[in-house]
């Protein structure tokens, strides 16, 4: 048997325990810390004989393979809770979403659950029992609507499969099976749903299967890898491009109504704060900036938006605007990280400068290297006469925009006082959407 404990600092706040893996080294023993701003988080995993549970209240789950509390990729399980109804004061008296999203990252690691669907579960103990069943799916060449289901790991022959196919979300066939753990389908679904039974009880579920559900992608490639040292502050980025070569491969409800209501409440909090991230920079914090800017460039995008119309408007003919300026490149190299995707800077044109003009006096400067990010690394510089006056930087991806609003101009960011939030998605599109219509009617787009 494999435990996984997880503390803050000296307080238990979360135990699994999992059954079965018989293979495990028994002298085997992993510990990780990660220190944070409110304190200490240690793990630790290692095997045992036995254990004793406290006399808890104890309820009991079947976790589907893609279900949010199974720790497993492979393999459905079951799962039976301890719950300690009296939760951790360190956590949730005076709950801090900062402290809560460090502990969640840090279980999502070691543990591959996620506890922000159910926060009220810090403080319990899971016992974990995984099920060897797998769901595979086999197309005819011949016939799209031929299709064989296999359910593996099924041995006895006592056990029952019940098969719920589904066209959206009307079933259109169920078949009960017994005896065989072999279905072979000749009529169109879309998905089904799969329970295995044994001895009176489900030991297996798994929902809406599909072809599609079972898919996976992988991208071949080679990488081309520079590292800069940020002149800002004390970091190194590596920039890096990707030549591709594509290619595909396929609560229960607690009981306690007190208990439903406060996790459901705090799983509400939780998600309406991580739509609404706040952030402050009181004087001299532009290593706080700099860890803010860094969580946002390693989001996954198609596009990113920087609308500062101050952004390239700087003299460089004096010490003070030189060190503005390599501020600026900091932040352009920092989202530079993902050197394929599009990269457009808008900023309000000067009486006489042009781009042209811009990057020839830089040329001509000891910043002169900086022209390589400018120009070799997908940056499109669009000039419009309309002045912007707050900063955004804004992040494509598919239909939805990630938003950031910045209360001042990037080049004094961190010096003094100034707020950055991240914008609900609906104003994030919307604000996007009207700025980028202002640029095409007022702007000169110039590609580099």
């Amino acid at each position: 048997m494999i435990v996984q404990t997880f503390k803050f600092d000296n307080t238990m706040i979360l135990e699994l325990y999992h059954d079965c893996f018989n293979d495990y080294p028994k002298d085997r023993e992993i510990v990780d810390t990660k220190s944070i701003k409110e304190g200490k988080l240690i793990f630790e995993e290692k095997c045992i004989c036995n254990v004793t549970f406290p006399q808890l209240p104890k309820y009991e789950w079947i976790l589907d393979s893609d279900h949010f509390m199974n720790p497993y990729y492979d393999y459905s399980s079951t799962l039976i809770e301890y719950r300690n109804t009296k939760k951790l004061e360190s956590i949730f008296n005076d709950f801090k979403y900062e402290l809560f999203v460090e502990i969640d990252e840090f279980i999502k690691k070691h543990a591959n659950i996620d506890i922000s669907k159910y926060p009220y579960v810090l403080g319990n103990s899971l016992f974990y029992t995984p099920q060897k069943y797998k769901v595979i799916i086999e197309k005819s060449k011949d016939n799209y609507k031929n299709r064989m289901i296999k359910i593996d790991g099924v041995k006895n022959s006592s056990d029952i499969i019940i098969f719920e196919f589904k066209i959206d979300e009307r079933t259109i066939n169920t078949f009960v099976v017994q005896g065989n753990n072999i279905l072979q389908t000749d009529f169109e679904w879309k998905s089904f749903d799969v329970t295995v039974i044994n001895d009176s009880k489900i030991v297996f579920k798994s929902l809406n299967n599909s072809n599609l559900r079972k898919c996976g992608t992988a991208w071949g490639g080679s990488f081309i890898t520079k590292e800069i040292s940020l002149k800002t502050v004390n970091k190194n980025i590596k920039l890096t491009k990707w030549i591709s070569s594509d290619r595909s491969r396929v609560l229960e409800k607690d009981d306690s109504e007190l208990y439903y209501k406060n996790n459901l409440r705090l799983k509400y909090d939780i998600k309406r704060k991580s739509y609404s991230n706040t952030y402050f920079l009181a004087s001299n914090e532009t290593d706080k900036l700099f860890d803010i800017l860094e969580k946002y460039s390693k989001k996954e995008c198609d596009e990113l938006w920087i609308v500062d119309s101050c952004f390239l408007n700087i003299e460089l003919s004096n010490e003070e605007n030189i060190k503005t300026f390599e501020k600026i490149c900091d932040i352009v190299i920092m989202f530079s990280q993902n050197t394929n995707i599009k990269k457009r800077v808008i900023f309000r044109k000067g009486k006489d400068e042009t781009i042209n003009n811009f990057l020839d006096e830089l040329k001509n400067n000891r910043l002169c290297k900086y022209t390589d990010i400018f120009q070799n690394y997908n940056f499109e510089l669009i000039r419009t006469s309309t002045n912007v006056h707050d900063r955004f930087i804004f992040l494509v991806h598919a239909n939805h925009i990630t938003g950031i609003l910045f209360g001042g101009s990037f080049n004094k960011l961190g010096e003094n006082y100034s707020t950055i939030v991240e914008l609900d998605p609906i104003s994030a599109k919307e604000i996007f959407l009207i700025l980028q219509s202002e640029v095409k009617l007022n702007g000169q787009s110039i590609k580099l």
